[in-house]
């Protein structure tokens, strides 16, 4: 199973291959990866949270099923079943192996037919079966749902899902609550997305990022400020740290808060070592003094730049002109 640790040093390892390709990173070209890389990280996180030891009833389970099950075979328990999805007579048990093992195989090869599949399985079961079904494994159902309906771009039913497993009292909030926000992100309902994501406690590094950019598109500046400062102090490398920092740098300037952008330059050289950031961190400091109209600082900023990092291409631009 895929770990917080693994999915964390993926993104990392990501950003650190953009820096060494283009030796440095233009703000709205960070900008971009960051939030889009961070999205993508927060969900993995989500996708993997779904324990499969909770999502198979033991009693009345067919053995040979449940072995197959417990050694993580889902490709073998999807190929001897012969799901009928027109059939009349079909059981319980079935349709959660079907469904579940449909799902994890999505997340194995990446194949969305997959994903069909488990929608046709478990809102049949729904139909037909959620009456008497026991409260944890209802709430199983809806969360894989609402995340088959998530990566099919279906966000309503992904969201109308997700809020259903809340209701039932699910263990997994945070996760669900997560699988809601960005549903409702997806669907440009920003101030519902903003709502549910704030209801989470502690937010991560990523999802601090997520409500920066919501609070953007929505005009909260004040929050803007908030989120990008709470992802700088939970950050776990200088590279979240010059991301969220350098974000807030790229505010701070928008509205001609150059004094801000400055202090905030500063403390950021203090937190990183890379060459490479650092090109980039005087690169943006020479930006400010620019705005200040300080062009013989901003040419000093420039050139202590291109010391850290000769190929530093918007560096070189800024002396040009």
């Amino acid at each position: 199973m895929v770990t917080k640790d693994r999915t964390r040093l993926i993104s990392l390892l990501f950003f650190l291959k953009v820096c060494m390709k283009n030796m440095m990173i233009s703000i709205r070209r960070l900008y971009k990866l960051s939030f889009f890389s961070f999205l993508v990280l927060s969900f993995l996180v989500i996708l993997v949270s779904c324990q499969q030891e909770k999502i198979i009833p033991e009693e009345g389970a067919a053995a040979s099923y449940q072995d197959l099950w417990d050694t993580k075979k889902f490709d073998e328990i999807y190929s001897s079943m012969n799901y009928d999805e027109n059939s009349i007579d079909i059981s319980q048990n079935d349709l959660i192996y079907y469904g579940f093992s449909a799902y994890y195989l999505f997340i194995e090869t990446g194949e969305t037919e997959y994903l069909n599949q488990t929608k046709s399985a478990l809102e049949r079961f729904r139909l037909l079966y959620a009456d008497d079904a026991e409260v944890p494994l209802l709430s199983e159902v809806h969360k894989v749902l609402s995340l088959s309906y998530y990566f099919l771009g279906q966000y309503a039913n992904a969201s109308a899902n997700a809020e259903k497993a809340l209701s039932l009292e699910s263990a997994d909030r945070r996760e669900l609550q997560i699988i809601l926000g960005l549903s409702l992100y997806l669907s440009e309902n920003y101030a519902q997305s903003f709502i549910e994501l704030s209801k989470i406690s502690n937010p991560s590094f990523s999802l601090n990022l997520i409500l920066y950019n919501i609070s953007d598109k929505s005009d909260f500046p004040l929050q803007m400020i908030e989120y990008l400062n709470s992802a700088s102090d939970i950050s776990a490398n200088e590279l979240e740290q010059y991301i969220s920092k350098i974000l807030l740098v790229n505010y701070y300037n928008s509205i001609e808060q150059y004094d801000s952008a400055l202090d905030t330059l500063d403390i950021l050289q203090n937190k990183i070592s890379s060459q490479y950031l650092l090109s980039s961190l005087f690169h943006h400091l020479g930006i400010s003094y620019y705005k200040q109209g300080d062009f013989i600082e901003a040419r000093t900023m420039w050139n202590r730049s291109l010391e850290l990092n000769s190929d530093n291409t918007f560096t070189l631009d800024k002396l040009s002109k």
